[in-house]
């Protein structure tokens, strides 16, 4: 936050479940904790510690791609784009939707810029919705998770082949292979064969609407 004086000490602790910390935690009377790129599950007790709960940053429009590598599956699953701040459950990514806005894509993002995009776009979130946040007038939304998915970090690996003898639409295709492009390396691949190769795809608007 900038210029706001509004930490008054750092915490480091490798484990956060124990005895000692939890006492910390409990000592300070913690309101509100906001997770940024948070790569571990919240448990209890610690779940429990904060007076309003546990807000965390997830660069989708839950309930569309909850878990890992939101960018990828996006564009495989070919659902609705986004960010969210939403509120921490016993769940990976299924808690209340805190606030949340939708975003556009096109033909030429990758699953490069959609990881830039959100990431970008839920600072910009956060920084809208502050002064709520500071208030403690935060709204709760059920998730509908009958409309999304959730995926696993090790999907990715499987699912970023094409396989020479499947058939696939041009759309699915279309979609298989730029979600692995725009970085430097790891790209779709196939093999023939014993030789592996790697796709990657660039588009590129020619006409407007």
């Amino acid at each position: 936050i900038k210029n706001t004086a509004c930490c008054k000490n750092i915490y480091f602790n490798k484990d956060l479940y124990k005895v000692e910390v939890l006492e910390l935690f409990e000592s300070l009377e913690i309101d509100l904790i906001i997770l940024a790129w948070w790569p571990y599950i919240i448990k209890k007790p610690l779940l429990d510690i904060p007076r309003m709960g546990f807000l965390n940053t997830h660069p989708s429009l839950l309930p569309y791609n909850r878990g890992k590598h939101y960018y990828f599956w996006n564009l495989i699953e070919d659902v609705p784009f986004g960010v969210t701040l939403h509120w921490i459950d016993e769940k990976i990514d299924s808690g209340d939707i805190a606030f949340q806005k939708q975003l556009k894509n096109s033909w030429e993002d990758t699953g490069f810029t959609l990881r830039k995009k959100g990431g970008e776009e839920i600072i910009k979130l956060f920084e809208d919705n502050l002064d709520l946040i500071i208030s403690g007038n935060i709204p709760r939304k059920k998730q509908d998770l009958a409309k999304g998915s959730f995926r696993l970090g090790k999907e990715i690996q499987d699912s970023s082949k094409i396989d020479l003898d499947q058939s696939y639409t041009a759309k699915e295709l279309l979609n298989l292979i730029r979600a692995r492009s725009g970085f430097a390396s790891g790209g779709i691949c196939f093999e023939d064969g014993n030789t592996k190769y790697e796709v990657t795809l660039l588009i590129k608007k020619v006409t407007d609407e």
